[in-house]
């Protein structure tokens, strides 16, 4: 008769010696087991754009200084950054309008900011990304 010992962790039976058979079927059974776990953990961080970060595009047009972008979901706090860079503008945009001056940060949006507005019938799209 062999002895099994169980994890007081995880309740997930632990062998000292195991046979190759029986190795691999344990590995795998933990590895699962480990799967699950990360998900668990992975998801909300995902949805709080904690793991892969969030992204899109803001376009700032005619007489506009700056554009809101909201977040959602919110981020619990303001340490996260955001990079931006330049996507697309219309021929006569002003080219002071094309480098954002700074980027106000709240929890629930950010606020990209440009020193000159593009012009009548003009405008600037950035395209940012967030991470924390």
């Amino acid at each position: 008769m062999s002895a099994r010992i169980v994890s007081t962790e995880t309740n997930f039976p632990v062998q000292p010696r195991l046979k190759d058979s029986e190795g691999g079927r344990y590995l795998l059974a933990l590895r699962s087991l480990l799967a699950g776990r990360f998900k668990e953990l992975a998801d909300p961080l995902n949805r709080l754009g904690l793991r892969y970060g969030l992204s899109g595009s803001a376009t700032i047009a005619d007489t506009a200084t700056s554009i809101d972008v909201a977040l959602n979901p919110n981020m619990p706090d303001l340490a996260y950054s955001v990079t931006l860079s330049v996507s697309a503008s219309t021929g006569g945009a002003a080219s002071a309008a094309l480098v954002p001056t700074s980027i106000t940060k709240a929890t629930d949006k950010f606020t990209i900011n440009i020193p000159t507005a593009p012009g009548a019938g003009e405008s600037v799209t950035f395209d940012y990304q967030l991470m924390r």
